[in-house]
């Protein structure tokens, strides 16, 4: 059974809310099937009210969040101006220590480069020494034996360079980039596990399938279209009529849903199944 149902937007005459009217647009939305023309019809008609509810919403809401959100920014603005300064004082001085350690500990393996070769030499200059004795006493065998293992050397202990601070530390941070593209691409088509270094220009692919469309040839992509449905209208403040609109060819155009049903002056009709 099909029957009328009336939208009242006066929420003032007992009509309900729009929260109440959205659940009931919403259910017969769910309900509804098209399978002839007369619920194609009835499919635009909710579609209408549908952008109507959404105007009275954006009309009651959105100035509380163009407010909100100008308050936002300002708190934003005001936040950067006072803290942007400090931070790039923060890192100005975060790089100096860390220029500072990286130095200190430069010096500090040169010196302990230096203390070990220096170690190395004197025990090389000993073992020559007893290994010149054992010869020179006749044993040979043990001279031989000796000439054949390894030195031991003392440990070389040096000061710490960089004194340690408490509630403060030094973590070491690695970085990659890339210097051939093509070389890159090849080894990941060559070895997958590679491949997730890789990521799709989404945004590149959807302006190649919108200027080529189906001429668009590239390996490993598939162009696929769709239709889409626009509601004609001429509020620019209207929030979902934003964007590029379909073209005639591409989209069922339905007239815009009268000004007194998104004011709420008059009620919106809605032709619906009633189960």
């Amino acid at each position: 059974m099909t029957e009328m149902i009336v939208l009242d937007t006066d929420t003032d005459s007992g009509g309900g809310t729009v929260e109440a009217q959205t659940e009931t647009v919403v259910q017969h939305v769910d309900d509804l099937s098209i399978l002839s023309d007369r619920n194609y019809e009835q499919a635009i008609e909710f579609l209408r009210a549908i952008k109507a509810l959404r105007k009275r919403v954006e009309d009651a809401y959105g100035p509380l969040v163009t407010q909100a959100h100008r308050a936002h920014k300002e708190a934003v603005a005001v936040r950067k101006r006072q803290d942007e300064p400090l931070a790039i004082s923060e890192q100005c001085l975060k790089g100096k220590i860390a220029a500072w350690r990286e130095k200190q500990e430069t010096e500090e393996r040169a010196a302990r480069a230096t203390r070990e070769r220096q170690a190395r030499e004197i025990a090389a200059m000993v073992r020559a020494s007893q290994i010149e004795v054992l010869r020179a006493s006749g044993d040979v065998a043990q001279a031989d034996a000796l000439s054949c293992e390894p030195l031991t050397l003392p440990p070389v202990v040096l000061r710490d360079s960089v004194p340690e601070v408490d509630g403060l530390q030094y973590r070491t941070r690695w970085t990659a980039t890339v210097t051939d593209m093509n070389a890159l691409i090849q080894q990941c088509a060559a070895e997958p596990k590679w491949q997730r270094v890789l990521s799709v220009n989404k945004s590149e692919l959807k302006k190649l399938a919108t200027a080529l469309r189906d001429n668009l040839d590239l390996a490993g992509v598939t162009v696929k279209s769709t239709k889409d449905v626009a509601v004609v209208t001429n509020d620019s403040s209207d929030p979902s009529s934003e964007g590029s609109k379909p073209t005639a060819a591409e989209a069922v155009k339905i007239r815009a849903a009268p000004a007194s049903w998104a004011s709420g002056s008059e009620p919106i009709p809605i032709y619906g199944f009633i189960i």
